[in-house]
């Protein structure tokens, strides 16, 4: 297959845009790594949307405003296997 048919290819599907210097808070309800129940942070959107999805942080408000305004709220809906 050639670049340009892959590229075209991509093209077609859907693009999300985010401003990935956007930082936003996060509280986490879990221990995760080095971050403790109740330790907050800044993080960016696609981070905070994975760390949501696996239910780790408590999703805010903010958080999912800027997914709804680039179009992928429905990435941050939560497994079904989480705990």
């Amino acid at each position: 297959m050639k670049r340009n048919e892959i590229a075209s290819k991509q093209s077609k599907e859907r693009v999300i845009y985010m401003d990935l210097s956007q930082l936003y808070p996060v509280k986490f309800i879990k221990n995760f790594g080095a971050f403790k129940t109740g330790d907050e942070t800044y993080v960016s959107l696609p981070i905070a949307m994975k760390w949501t999805k696996m239910g780790v942080v408590e999703n805010s408000a903010e958080v999912m405003a800027s997914a709804k305004t680039s179009g992928c709220e429905d990435l941050m809906k939560k497994d079904k296997k989480v705990d």
